[in-house]
Order: structure tokens, then sequence, then C-alpha cells
């Protein structure tokens, strides 16, 4: 057992998927299957299970993740400890696209500020003042890298007592005339209108935000209902996600890491390692691998899953 197979490990553990983890770690899916495998053999149990949807974690998997996840900052932090030695005191620069969960942003920083401390965190407004940015796929420059790290899927999120929640089957036909908070700062809002067209669907817009919270909040309080993508953050009590919209299956996006500056190459692991674990507490699996909130859905979770199986 090695480092590098606990990163391929992990990078599995939190994306679902042999063929993202090696898009995140920039190798070949094979060599993600082989640390696996080599994994598997010398703790001798099963650290997924294999089916015709792809991967899911075993407890043994939840176990190691948990574990690993510890090692592996722990590393991160002493090669980082020897380089700013070398380096003088950093500094990293990070935009963070507006549509993510602030809940995400406020761990990130907890867990940066605990753990990397002798690396200045802040936080900029624009990609084009940052180091790196942690966005979607979307909204990535095609002229830098880009590391996935997690899929989103849209859903559709109601206030507790909507009527819709007791709605065996939907599809976007349910809301017609149905009040909408209207998520103005989606990278999807025109996708999203022109299938509200052709569907024949006219919801009845009650609010436009710019905010995620701000939507979340006011679906929470009854105004009205939303489409919004989520990811492996804890869910909301206060809020009933429907993943099930018929329409909204094969839509889904992909979270990930872009550096930005080259002054930040010996810093991406780190980053990296911070990124990937601040979703999967110690006993949480990922959003992904639970039956009703499954997330990566879609053509590409479709190819995905069939490389996977």
């Amino acid at each position: 057992m090695n480092l590098k197979q606990l990163r391929y490990f992990c990078a599995t553990f939190e994306t679902g998927s042999t063929t993202l983890a090696a898009q995140r770690c920039h190798v070949s899916q094979s060599v993600i299957s082989a640390a696996i495998a080599q994994l598997e053999q010398d703790l001798g149990c099963r650290l997924f299970e294999r089916h015709a949807r792809g991967l899911s974690p075993s407890p043994d998997g939840v176990n190691l993740h948990r574990q690993a996840r510890a090692l592996l900052a722990d590393a991160d932090r002493l090669t980082a400890s020897f380089r700013q030695r070398a380096c003088g005191p950093r500094e990293l620069r990070l935009h963070v696209h507006r549509t993510l969960s602030a809940g995400l942003v406020r761990t990130f920083v907890q867990r940066w500020l605990s753990i990397s401390p002798e690396v200045t965190l802040t936080l900029v407004g624009e990609p084009e003042d940052a180091d790196a940015s942690l966005t979607t796929q979307d909204c990535a420059s095609p002229a830098h890298p880009f590391t996935p790290l997690w899929p989103e899927q849209y859903m559709l999120l109601l206030p507790t007592n909507h009527a819709l929640q007791a709605q065996a089957h939907l599809s976007l036909q349910h809301l017609t005339d149905q009040p909408l908070i209207e998520r103005v700062q989606c990278e999807r809002a025109t996708i999203w209108h022109h299938q509200l067209a052709l569907s024949g669907v006219r919801p009845k817009v009650v609010a436009r935000v710019d905010s995620e919270e701000w939507a979340l909040e006011l679906v929470a309080s009854g105004l009205g209902i939303t489409v919004a993508p989520v990811g492996p953050q804890p869910r909301r009590n206060d809020l009933i996600y429907r993943d099930d919209v018929a329409e909204l299956r094969l839509t889904h996006r992909v979270v990930g890491l872009s550096p930005l500056s080259p002054s930040v190459s010996d810093m991406l692991p780190l980053l990296l390692s911070h990124v990937a674990a601040i979703n999967f507490g110690q006993d949480q699996r990922p959003d992904h691998v639970r039956p009703y909130n499954a997330v990566a859905r879609g053509p590409l979770a479709q190819s995905v899953r069939a490389e996977d199986s």
C-alpha cells in the first residue's frame, strides 16, 4: 500500500467512478482500477460493490476512506511545511463559483485555516484575479486544465408542505402555474428556459434571486419552488428534494478545480486534498451512491457507469 494508491482510491470514492477519478488524477482508468484491485488484495476485503449503475463503496471502503483522507492530509501538510521553509509565506487567491453551496465554501475555509495556516487563503470575486477556481465544467476556461471533483444533479426543490411532494411521478408539466423561485445566476438558465418553453410550461415567477442561499431560504419559507443543482453536501431538513422529475434526470453538471496561475502548481495536491474531502464526513457516504438522491445521471453518467461496470 502506498499514498498514490490511496489517492486513487479516494478519488474513486468521492467521484463514484473510476472514469472521473482518472480525470481528476490525470492517469488512465486502468491505473485507477489496478490500484484499487491491489488495495483490495493487500487489505483482504472489497472496497467497492460493482453493479450495472457503477460503483458504490462497501462498509470497508467507507472506513478506509475516512482513515485514508486523514493520512493524505498529514502527508500533504508535511510536504507543504517543508516547501514553506524554502519559499517563505505563500498566498492562494481562490475564486469560487457563486452557484456552489455556501456551506461547502464554509467547510472548505474552516478546513484550510485549521490544516494549512502556512498558506494565506484569499477568496476573490472574479476568476481573472485568482490563482485557482473552484467552478463548474461549463464555466471553466478552456485555456486551463479542469480536474473534476464531483457530479451534481439538477433537482426540483419543494417546501416540506407542498402538494407535489405526494405526487408519485413528476414531469415539467406539473410546474405549470406553480410559483417559481428563479435562480438568475445559474449557468444553465438559458437552457432551462428553453426546456420549459419546449414543454409548453409557464410557471409563475414570484422571485428572481442571484444567490443560492436566497433561493433555498425562499423555498423553505413556502414562497415557491425551484430547480437547483444538488451535490454531496448534507441535505436540509426543511426542503423536499425530488430527483425523479423525468426531464431533469438528463441534466447534471460537474464541479471541479481549475488552476489559473502556474505559481500554484506546487500547491495543487494540497488544494485538491482539501477540496475533495470537505463534503465526505466520517459516517457520510457520497450522495451519488444513495438510491433516492442519485446525482450522477444523464449521458455522461451513463457512459461513466458503462466503463466502470
